[in-house]
């Protein structure tokens, strides 16, 4: 065996360990500008100490909350400070298709323009908290990001269009704020594009993850805009498939072009009490900041925008420079390189380095590693999750020490290509397997093409790679004489892997161990080209290859089960609650683990046994144990009135909770087929449309209640039906103190936090 084939394949992994470390690298985040920087430049050392000014009481602050109004007055006074004119959008009730409704308070601020016209690009980013965490990156970190622009702004000349900064209320709780704006505020209509800042997570580089639709214009003024690109269209047609939501899909559905940023580092802290200041990342700060206001003054200095021209798709390559193809040409470049793939096979046939059989046998082979590797993760995802070292899905899924389990599901992928190459060495060889990988890239770019353009270029390019670099060899080529063809494989594969690293490194932190046979699918698919060199390599080294990736394997998947599944930075997710049934007197305490679990010191605090929530919030199984009576009082559902018209019964009623409780739910029984309902709220009827739950029952959601009340018209099918009624507050009562001691440093709340609930039910009839 020629010694040009292991040279090939060890110079293959040496620049594919490069390409790793490069693409590291690029998702650094840089070191904050200090206090002194230059006023006109943005300074992460500034943003962290307005950051600090502004939540640095780590007091989580919700819709309608005490500390959401504190924080309100905070940003109103250092806009104020700045020498804006901050205003406040209020009083506006706004209810969306997920049965949630509320009245965020809005903070705005114009900076006009120097140009005649009403033109105005929107910076926004969402001031509100969940109940369970202090929001300090999710998102007092946008926050801080858009005072200290507002301070850049006052010492720049004026942008051609005005530029309007929105801190905007109720994102958690279904993009309240967002709604309210883009639906009712006059300044809406003169808005062009969008710049949002969010976060899902407290470090990371800051990702350019969504754009407006017909974006080839915004990708060219992205690309001369931002010095450290981080983007593909990877990120924004898969963000398209996904039930995610942040402001900017209000945006969007409102015609505003723009870009969408955010940080995903540290999942584990999202939408917990450790999203605080002390976890909040400085880098993550002046990387979101400098993209923020780099694009926002390239859009607010842009003439106008031209008719949309098309899509694109794009991808950065480390972090230096944006590539950029236009959509339109995506079908017909990959129909072109799959009739030439076809004829570079002829022309192997033709030159007898190739059999017909060997492009079959490599094409099994090939299209078989990828459904082994999908089987093997799949299966092990399912042995993790039997034995507890993994859970359900979704923030479940999240684990303290992800590394080894990232470890173990890429070397599942090496392992998977070592042996599949090893059993092909002598049915399809080096050719047959560079062959039938090039083919099936090339169907590959056809296919995403035509169902998801967006992430076509990781099949293009590599196709490309591989027909480029046989062309340059094949006019020396012959089947005694084949020196240098190993380029033939290490070119498309270092290409792959250069495409493929940048999705691959995040997968973790946006899907959760969700994303881990993905991963493993996304490393086999760019092992294509590794897979031809390894067939040709001999057997010792293909021996020594599937031992090593098979010893990665398995010490990857048992570090992943002896160590710790939760840690203090990255604990069990575990709500607390304490509900009362008016109507039954009876009390309990309910403990909401995501991952289905209790720990075994809740477990010795109270006798916690398998059961199920109040169809108010959603019916799903939890832990429930026997709780004290508490002197408090029940949610009031008052009838004013009621008619019949036709088949249908027409009801308006009043609901209030009696302890001021800022979060009011109404279930609506299977036969009630609510229709028709809306919000008498002070300025004008607002429709709302219940969430229909698994089962079966209709939730509607109202958020920042006032201590009066609200009344409500809807139409109902059935003559006689349940509705019931539950408040909801944060905290636990004084009682219910030992459960939250009890807890360990391990698990803590997410989301709404701990609460109480109060529930009754009442039997609506004419």
């Amino acid at each position: 065996m020629s010694r040009d084939w292991p040279r090939a394949l060890a110079l293959t992994l040496v620049l594919l360990a490069a390409a790793w470390l490069a693409t590291l690298a690029a998702e650094r985040t840089p070191a904050p500008r200090r206090l002194d920087a230059p006023p006109t430049e943005f300074s992460g050392e500034r943003a962290r100490a307005l950051l600090q000014a502004l939540v640095g009481d780590n007091a989580p602050h919700p819709l309608g909350s005490p500390a959401n109004g504190e924080l309100r007055a905070r940003i109103v006074g250092a806009l104020s400070g700045l020498g804006l004119a901050p205003e406040l959008q209020s009083g506006i009730t706004v209810c969306t298709s997920y049965g949630v409704c509320g009245a965020p308070i809005n903070i705005l601020a114009r900076i006009q323009g120097s140009e005649p016209g009403d033109r105005a690009v929107l910076l926004c980013a969402h001031y509100d908290s969940v109940g369970a965490g202090p929001g300090a990156s999710d998102n007092g970190s946008g926050v801080a990001a858009l005072l200290e622009i507002a301070r850049i702004l006052q010492q720049l000349p004026r942008a051609r269009q005005s530029i309007i900064l929105l801190f905007d209320d109720g994102e958690e709780v279904d993009l309240l704020g967002a709604h309210a704006f883009v639906e009712h505020h006059p300044w809406a209509a003169t808005v062009t594009a969008a710049v949002n800042l969010d976060a899902r997570g407290s470090s990371g580089p800051s990702l350019m993850f969504e754009t407006g639709s017909a974006n080839r214009w915004l990708m060219r003024l992205y690309a001369r805009a931002v010095a450290q690109p981080l983007a593909n269209s990877v990120y924004y047609a898969v963000y398209k498939l996904l039930p995610n939501d942040t402001d900017f899909s209000v945006f969007k559905a409102a015609g505003f072009q723009g870009f969408n940023f955010a940080f995903i580092g540290d999942v584990a802290h999202y939408h917990t009490p450790l999203d605080d200041i002390a976890h909040a990342d400085s880098g993550s700060l002046q990387q979101q900041g400098d993209n923020a206001l780099s694009t926002l003054l390239a859009l607010a200095n842009a003439s106008a925008p031209p008719a949309p021209a098309g899509e694109a798709v794009y991808f950065d390559l480390f972090g230096r420079t944006l590539v950029q193809i236009p959509q339109a040409w995506v079908m017909p470049a990959a129909l072109m390189e799959l009739l030439l793939a076809l004829i570079a096979g002829a022309q192997l046939l033709r030159l007898r380095l190739l059999r017909w059989q060997a492009v079959l046998w490599g094409s099994a082979g090939l299209a078989g590693a990828l459904l082994l590797g999908a089987a093997a993760a799949a299966a092990l995802m399912a042995a993790l999750r039997a034995i507890g070292a993994v859970g359900a899905g979704g923030a479940s899924a999240e684990v303290a020490h992800p590394w080894a389990l990232e470890c173990g599901f890429a070397s599942l992928a090496f392992f998977v290509t070592a042996v599949i190459a090893a059993w092909l060495q002598r049915r399809a060889g080096f050719w047959g397997l560079w062959c039938a990988g090039t083919l099936l890239c090339a169907l590959l770019a056809v296919a995403l093409a035509l169902w998801l353009p967006g992430a076509s270029y990781l099949a293009l390019l590599p196709t490309l790679a591989a027909l480029v670099a046989l062309l340059v060899l094949i006019p020396a080529m012959r089947p005694d004489r084949q020196s240098g063809a190993g380029f033939a494989a290490l070119l498309p594969c270092v290409v792959s892997f250069v495409l493929a690293l940048p999705l691959v490194l995040p997968l973790y932190g946006a899907l959760g161990a969700d994303g881990l046979p993905v991963l493993t699918l996304l490393l086999i698919y760019s092992s294509f080209g590794l897979a031809a060199l390894v067939a040709a390599a001999g057997n010792g080294l293909q021996l020594r290859l599937i031992a090593v990736t098979a010893l990665c394997l398995a010490s990857g998947v048992i570090i992943a089960t002896l160590l710790p599944r939760y840690s203090s930075e990255s604990p069990q997710r575990l709500d607390l609650q304490y509900e009362l049934d008016a109507n039954s007197q009876r009390a309990q305490w309910i403990a909401d683990p995501v991952a289905g679990s209790l720990p075994t010191l809740l477990l010795h605090a109270a006798p916690f046994m398998p059961g199920v929530q109040s169809p108010a919030a959603a019916g799903v199984p939890a832990w429930v144990s026997v709780a004290p009576l508490l002197p408090l009082p029940a949610p009031q559902l008052t009838v004013l009135g009621s008619k019949r018209s036709g088949a249908r019964l027409h009801y308006r009623i009043h609901v209030a909770s009696a302890r001021a409780a800022p979060i009011v739910t109404l279930a609506f029984a299977p036969e009630a087929r609510v229709s028709g309902l809306q919000l008498m709220a002070d300025a004008a009827p607002v429709a709302a449309s219940p969430r229909r739950l698994g089962n079966g029952w209709s939730r509607l959601r109202l958020f920042g209640v006032p201590p009066q009340g609200l009344d409500l018209d809807f139409d109902a099918s059935a003559s006689a039906f349940a509705v019931q009624l539950m408040d909801e507050s944060y905290g636990l009562p004084r009682e219910g103190q030992f459960l939250q001691l009890a807890r360990p440093h391990t698990a803590g709340p997410s989301q709404d936090g701990d609460v109480t609930l109060i529930t009754s039910v009442y039997r609506l009839q004419p």
